[in-house]
């Protein structure tokens, strides 16, 4: 088991979009961090944009749906 110091995230941006891929539970306060490294810039969360999802309900970036599948094949997720 490694150990790390601070959330797992990884963030895709494009343009004037962004993803952020965690394992984290607490979204709130991803989101709350965002809203916060956002507002530092000068722009602004879009709330009728934003959502929190889950890899199996899947989410829609840049024209692409991202959903997590069992692939039987390869007997992995």
């Amino acid at each position: 088991m490694s150990w790390r110091w601070g959330e797992n995230a990884q963030m895709g941006r494009y343009a004037d979009d962004i993803v952020i891929l965690s394992d984290f539970a607490e979204s709130k306060l991803i989101m709350n961090v965002l809203e916060h490294l956002l507002g530092e810039l000068g722009l602004e969360l879009s709330v009728e944009k934003s959502r929190v999802t889950t890899a199996a309900e899947g989410f829609d970036f840049l024209s692409f749906h991202f959903i997590r599948r069992y692939r039987g094949r390869f007997g992995k997720w």
